[in-house]
């Protein structure tokens, strides 16, 4: 064990705490993005109840929205991916929103596990990176008092 396997040791366990972050903001991305669903889909469950009579928010961006009155409730537009839309039914709709869903926590199901793995690394190599401190800064200190002669006065001291 020397300085070399310290410096390494340090240099991947700075390297998997970077990857920790990193996984920790795609966590947040994919949870937003699962609460943007969640929240679509429950507004699409509330269109299919309106009547047609009923009045709606419809936004229309920058916080602005309009009042509008539904002409067919039962079908709705999705995006499919790549600027691609569909027209089709409200089920329809609500399915793609599901299997969203199921692929978005699959997705964060699998990130919150290489979390868990890489931070189980990081506790084990900061274990490793103790007991080689240790160990060099021992040997250091051992070195020094055999290198170091002892003055006549230390030597009477004790």
């Amino acid at each position: 064990m020397n300085q070399e396997e310290l410096q390494k040791s340090l240099y991947m366990l700075e390297l998997h705490r970077s990857q920790v972050s990193t996984l920790a903001k795609q966590l947040e991305l994919i949870e937003s993005s699962v609460n943007e669903n969640l929240r679509a889909k429950e507004t699409l469950l509330n269109y299919k109840k309106s009547g047609k009579d009923a009045d709606i928010l419809v936004p229309i961006g920058g916080d602005v929205f309009i009042f509008a009155s539904p002409k067919n409730n039962s079908k709705a537009i999705s995006s499919i991916g790549a600027g691609v839309a569909v027209g089709g039914s409200t089920d329809e709709a609500v399915k793609r929103i599901d299997d969203k869903l199921k692929m978005l926590n699959d997705a964060g199901k699998k990130i919150v596990e290489g979390m868990e793995k890489t931070q189980n690394e990081i506790d084990n190599l900061s274990e490793k990176v103790e007991k080689m401190y240790a160990k060099l800064r021992n040997m250091d200190y051992q070195r020094k008092i055999l290198t170091e002669k002892p003055s006549v006065a230390e030597f009477t001291e004790r």
